[in-house]
């Protein structure tokens, strides 16, 4: 296990790049988290992070929260087959921009919700399980999903009161699932 409070004090101290075992705590005044392939275990970190880096595998298992709540983070980049759990990104304020490569497999309730500085953002077409309100109260403005969900209403009820431009590659649209988009001014809509 590698805890964030093992670097207290090494004000220094500005990449940590992990590569196995599981990491979770508090990390001060950090530029840079690198979470290799080898990590089997993110969980719950806190502290001043401004970029994290996840370079994972199937076995590497984020858990719910994993980053929420840390307001230094400015940016995020995941790759690898990980699923993004639920309230992953939540709370995270000045998170914008996040790159999601192809290979992750879902994305869960609110993992991007509250997050105010995130205009953009692109889901990958290898997520097959797009959760309901997975950007709930953000600052998207552009929204590219492969799909809206099982029902085709995964956005329903979500305020996203900046949202000016969606891209639906497949897949249902349910009824009212725009809803209080206001701003909204193009939705493009895949040929299936």
């Amino acid at each position: 296990v590698f805890d964030g409070g093992m670097a207290d004090d090494c004000k220094n101290l500005k990449t940590v790049e992990i590569q196995a075992g599981k990491v979770k705590g508090w990390f001060d005044n950090l530029d840079t988290l690198k979470v290799g392939p080898g990590v089997c275990e993110v969980d719950n970190l806190n502290g001043s992070i401004k970029h994290v880096v996840v370079e994972g595998d199937s076995q590497l298992k984020l858990l719910s929260n994993a980053f929420s709540g840390i307001e230094d983070l400015e940016s995020a980049k995941i790759s690898g087959k990980i699923a993004i759990p639920q309230y992953c990104f939540s709370n995270c304020s000045n998170l914008s921009s996040v790159i999601l490569s192809d290979g992750i497999t879902s994305v869960g309730t609110g993992a991007f919700k509250e997050t105010p500085a995130l205009k953009e953002l692109v889901i990958p077409d290898s997520v097959k399980t797009l959760s309901s309100l997975f950007i709930d109260d953000s600052g998207i403005e552009k929204l590219t999903v492969p799909f809206l969900g099982e029902d085709g209403r995964c956005l329903w009820h979500a305020q996203l009161s900046n949202l000016k431009q969606v891209t639906v590659k497949s897949g249902k649209i349910g009824a009212e699932v725009f809803e209080g988009c206001k701003k909204k001014k193009k939705v493009e809509i895949g040929d299936s």
